[in-house]
């Protein structure tokens, strides 16, 4: 009877250890990717967002051009933790299961969907690899001068 109950514990505590370490190494793997990263910022009449990544070691950055409504020091918004208090757009969808996950916002009128294959603006995708910043022109009825585009 007592050889019995030992091997019972003995089991359980091997079920129990063995979940432990199955959901650190799924923990693990799920949280890798990193966080998404938005820094932005006011630079003369151009509104700046940065998108990075440091772990996948990518980075894009977009400028609104004459929209001057960002902050005069950069101000950096992790996802998802910092998504409550992110005041420059709306946050449309948002999937952290597996980090980075997917961010999709939308920002001066423009959707902007942050996801580990690509960014796209407007449904235009943009690759990480390119280097080039994504200038995207201001539309009329947020500069108030009609001369946007």
């Amino acid at each position: 009877m007592k050889k019995s109950r030992r091997i019972i514990l003995l089991v359980i505590v091997a079920v129990l250890g063995s979940l432990y370490i199955g959901g650190r190494i799924f923990e693990d793997v799920r949280t890798r990717g990193g966080k998404w990263h938005l820094i932005v910022r006011q630079e003369s009449t151009d509104f700046v967002v940065v998108i990075e990544n440091l772990e996948r070691k990518c980075s894009r950055k977009m400028i609104f051009e004459r929209a001057e409504v960002g902050p005069a020091e950069p101000e950096l918004y992790i996802f998802p933790d910092d998504a409550e208090r992110f005041t420059y757009g709306e946050i449309i969808f948002s999937d952290h299961t597996f980090l980075p996950g997917r961010v999709t916002f939308s920002i001066l009128g423009r959707e902007v969907d942050v996801m580990e294959r690509n960014l796209i603006v407007n449904s235009e995708e943009h690759e990480w690899s390119e280097q080039e910043p994504i200038r995207i022109r201001n539309r009329p009825e947020q500069d108030g001068s009609g001369n946007g585009g």
